[in-house]
């Protein structure tokens, strides 16, 4: 078992490339908490190969480059998000962008007697997950599963929480893809 777990779950190399990921309202979150889960977040995504560079969104940035992805801290919960969910990817391509309730973390985190950061951190890779495999489906394991339980974000905690290979690689595939069309 824990053979086929290693099979499943394994670092992958990216070229040397990577992403930005813009992040809107920053404000909303503490910003102590948001480094810290940016930090947690993009270990997550390190496993699987990606380098992750984080910046706050300025006044100026309504559209993102090919190699950005925007990200926002929502202050309150969306009524158009299931009352469950903690965050939102909104797949339209190149102009794709992601969301994550910050009141949803936080109930998660007090439920699963977490971090916030680290419940932060799990839903920012997972929706940030969505947009780079460009599918809405989840996995049985991992980062993708449909809902963090108190595996996943054990796991997380302790720096284990990961994407599967399969995902890693296509998602090391789509930032090459959006690296070779940036001007």
């Amino acid at each position: 078992m824990l053979l086929a777990l290693l099979l499943l779950f394994s670092n992958v190399r990216c070229p040397p490339v990577g992403i930005t990921i813009v992040v809107h309202t920053a404000e909303t979150v503490p910003a102590a908490e948001l480094s810290r889960a940016e930090t947690i977040a993009g270990g997550i995504l390190r496993r699987a190969g990606i380098r992750a560079t984080w910046r706050n969104a300025g006044p100026g940035d309504l559209t993102a480059a090919p190699d950005e992805i925007p990200l926002h801290m929502l202050p309150i919960h969306p009524r158009t998000l299931a009352a469950e969910a903690n965050g939102y990817a909104i797949l339209m391509g190149a102009h794709s962008y992601a969301g994550v309730s910050y009141p949803a973390v936080l109930r998660a985190a007090r439920s699963l007697g977490s971090d916030q950061s680290v419940v932060l951190a799990a839903v920012m890779a997972h929706e940030l997950g969505h947009i780079l495999l460009g599918t809405s489906t989840h996995a049985t394991n991992g980062v993708m599963v449909m809902r963090f339980g108190p595996h996943e974000i054990q796991a997380a905690a302790r720096g284990e929480l990961q994407f599967l290979r399969v995902e890693a690689q296509r998602m090391c595939a789509e930032i090459v893809r959006r690296a070779s069309t940036k001007s």
